[in-house]
């Protein structure tokens, strides 16, 4: 069964993510029934891996910048996060590597706790009903990946099913919109952090951008591209069958250029 649990966190970084905050969130969970039910007294052992919103606090509990994402309080915003974070990692996965992935999701975890620290430390009137806060979630992880997608995918549609075609671009913004709305309102925290984590992913998609843009091989990317065309669905078969034997990792730059401007078309032919 360890085996198995090894395969799967190794699979992609959705898997990892999602396969470290469930069982730490079950946890804290059985920690705080087995309290209320009085066996034990452990109910707010949480708060000794949450990052507080004190910098004097997070002095002698510093690990907790590492150990917050892991940790949920509330079931129902548990399984947001869950779905958001597979969906929005399934389909940024399918252009990025996992490496890349991975580094994104830490950009996000930093980024967020310094928007969480800064929003606390400037504006403490928003934070009235929590004297004493802390951040905890794995949603720093999946805004950041959002941020950088609206980014460097922003002309990508995403199927969202019962509300048609949504372009990268449009669907960060909605977040932002929604998070900038409710920032002094409720839960200051948790939405300073998803700016920040969204502001973190963007800045590493400019970079990203700034790079290639500068890069000796990028006319070179395109024109392999341009002079594979006539056999372009050929490619892209070829280019799906890699993917599904050795996983997006395999794919070279050249590939992954390919597979994200015919991902472009087909969604423009669709629309």
């Amino acid at each position: 069964m360890w085996k198995r649990y090894k395969a799967y966190l190794s699979e992609s970084p959705v898997h990892m993510f999602t396969g470290l905050a469930i069982p730490v969130t079950v946890f804290f969970w059985l920690l705080w029934l087995l309290s209320n039910l009085g066996l034990m007294r452990a109910g707010y052992v949480w708060q000794y891996f949450a990052l507080p919103g004190d910098w004097q606090d997070y002095i002698h509990q510093f690990w907790s910048l590492v150990t917050y994402p892991w940790i949920h309080l509330n079931l129902i915003d548990f399984l947001i996060n869950l779905l958001l974070l597979h969906f929005v990692g399934t389909q940024l996965e399918i252009y990025e590597s996992h490496r890349r992935m991975f580094r994104l999701a830490w950009t996000g975890i930093l980024a967020g706790a310094l928007g969480f620290w800064v929003v606390y430390a400037g504006m403490p009137s928003w934070f009235a009903d929590e004297p004493n806060p802390y951040l905890t979630g794995i949603s720093v992880i999946f805004t950041a990946w959002l941020g950088y997608a609206g980014v460097r995918l922003a002309g990508y549609k995403v199927n969202m099913r019962l509300f048609g075609y949504w372009p990268w671009k449009g669907l960060a913004a909605l977040f932002v919109l929604w998070d900038a709305v409710q920032l002094p309102l409720a839960n200051t925290g948790g939405h300073a952090a998803h700016l920040s984590a969204m502001l973190g992913g963007a800045l590493w998609a400019l970079a990203v951008r700034g790079i290639q843009s500068k890069s000796p091989t990028r006319k070179s990317r395109l024109k392999v591209y341009e002079s594979q065309k006539p056999g372009t669905e050929k490619n892209i078969d070829r280019i799906l069958d890699k993917i599904n034997r050795y996983g997006m990792d395999s794919l070279t730059e050249e590939e992954k250029e390919i597979l994200y401007r015919e991902s472009l078309r087909d969604n423009k032919r669709k629309n």
